[in-house]
């Protein structure tokens, strides 16, 4: 006679131990996702460093925009506008291309203050020429300043890594918990 599996309490089975470590892994890729990105982060933020332009004012136009910094004691928030700033580049055998100040944002990087931004496409045919920038301004505070040249700063892309590597941060962390408390639930003991 064969045994009726069908018939009594079912008892349900409960997952095992190993499923926290579903947890932890959330958890750990969370982390180790935030820390990347918080790294990505430093590096878009430290390649807006700065180079101070030579006394006669040599450099290479790049392919890129290229943002004029100014070293000294300017107000805070000031822009390149209202410091006076007045900025011309001028390729090997081309035209003289005007360096517009900056009207509306201001930058700071260790000691430097932005002024100006190339114009989009302004050098693009000049890409890799020897050009002199020559810069002057209104305010009598940069009248000994030292003048730099880099990449414009990426403000938005080192602050979207910046929130990428919290959420993401935050998020894994917060999943992992929340399998592990799953998993504790139904390992729990039931009561008849």
């Amino acid at each position: 006679m064969a045994a009726d599996l069908t018939s009594g309490p079912r008892r349900r089975r409960r997952p095992s131990r190993g499923w926290y470590a579903v947890g932890a892994v959330l958890a750990a890729v969370g982390i180790v996702g935030a820390v990347l990105l918080g790294l990505a982060a430093a590096g878009v933020a430290r390649d807006a460093e700065v180079t101070p332009l030579p006394d006669d004012g040599t450099l290479t136009l790049t392919e890129n925009r290229f943002a004029v910094w100014v070293r000294a004691d300017v107000p805070s928030g000031s822009t390149g506008e209202d410091l006076g700033v007045a900025c011309d580049v001028v390729p090997q055998g081309g035209p003289v291309i005007e360096v517009p100040a900056l009207r509306n944002q201001s930058a700071a990087l260790d000691g430097w203050h932005l002024v100006a931004l190339s114009a989009r496409d302004s050098t693009s045919d000049w890409v890799g020429v020897p050009a002199t920038l020559s810069c002057d301004a209104t305010d009598a505070g940069l009248a000994d300043a030292t003048w730099g040249t880099g990449k414009q700063p990426q403000v938005l892309g080192v602050l979207a890594l910046s929130l990428g590597a919290l959420g993401f941060g935050v998020g894994g962390v917060v999943a992992g918990a929340l399998a592990a408390l799953l998993v504790w639930f139904l390992r729990r003991p039931r009561r008849a």
